[in-house]
């Protein structure tokens, strides 16, 4: 029994013997088996290859350098071309932040009272219709040109009062104003019985003078009346003032746009019905 044992140990023992033999011995057991002088060649070539390639750089470089200047005059050309580029462009910005800026604002022609004067209870330019022809005339047409090319096709009359109470009772709007618009009635025939009267038949004048005078087709006319209602800095009144106030007494030429030609002012009336109409005044 121990002789057993023993014999078994001494196998287990050999196992391991040969077990730590193959581990040692197998990296070398797939080591190449090409010949020495084989891979010696290999080595020489890859040598030469780098060899060759080393050499080369400079020609390279030299090339890559000698082809700068020339990159170097595309690249200023380039340049050159992104820089008028820029200078065009703000141009153009330049140019637009302008035209904004007038579109913005609009311009209003005024005719204050001071240097275009009506008599009193008149509507008749004959005063200062030189003034209108040599100074208003070309400002509308100024305006008119810088504002076209957004559309303006425009033009707003409207008449301003101060707050004294007319002495006229009794109105003809309502029986002459579009006869007189259309050129069949004078427009002295018409007869005002408030303020809101006198701002509509003052600013109907003015638009009368620049319709005859400016002789544009594709221009629409709106004539309003704001009466005493709105202050000259554009603010509605904030008090009562039946006095004779000067700078209360004025005509405002605005430009807008508008959608079509077919609202032009006077236009689309009907003269033959208008010619017909009886007064339903009692």
């Amino acid at each position: 029994m121990h002789n057993q044992d023993i014999i078994g140990l001494t196998i287990a023992e050999l196992f391991v013997v040969l077990f730590l033999s193959v581990l040692i011995l197998f990296p070398y057991a797939f080591e190449s088996d090409i010949p020495e002088p084989i891979i010696q060649k290999e080595d020489q070539f890859l040598t030469v290859i780098i060899q060759k390639e080393i050499q080369s750089l400079p020609k390279i470089i030299q090339k890559e350098v000698q082809s700068l200047p020339e990159l170097l005059d595309k690249l200023e050309l380039i340049l050159k071309e992104k820089n008028l580029e820029i200078i065009k462009l703000k141009e153009e910005i330049e140019k637009l932040n302008k035209e904004l800026s007038i579109l913005r604002k609009k311009p209003i022609i005024v005719l204050y009272d001071t240097d275009f004067r009506f008599k009193e209870g008149s509507a008749d330019i004959t005063p200062f219709k030189k003034k209108l022809e040599s100074n208003i005339l070309p400002e509308v047409h100024k305006n008119l040109n810088t504002l076209s090319k957004f559309g303006i096709n425009t033009i707003e009359i409207v008449g301003h009062t101060d707050g004294q109470i007319t002495s006229r009772k009794i109105s003809n709007f309502d029986i002459l104003l579009e006869n007189v618009v259309l050129g069949l009635e004078d427009l002295n025939k018409l007869q005002f019985g408030s303020n809101v009267d006198l701002g509509l038949l003052r600013a109907i004048s003015i638009y009368l003078f620049l319709k005859k005078n400016l002789q544009i087709e594709d221009i629409n006319y709106r004539v309003y009346s704001a009466a005493q209602l709105i202050q000259p800095n554009g603010k509605i009144i904030n008090e009562i003032n039946r006095n004779s106030v000067g700078k209360y007494r004025r005509i405002e030429i605005r430009f807008t746009k508008t959608d079509s030609n077919k609202n032009d002012f006077g236009k689309n009336l009907n003269k033959k019905k208008i010619l017909k109409r009886k007064s339903n005044i009692k």
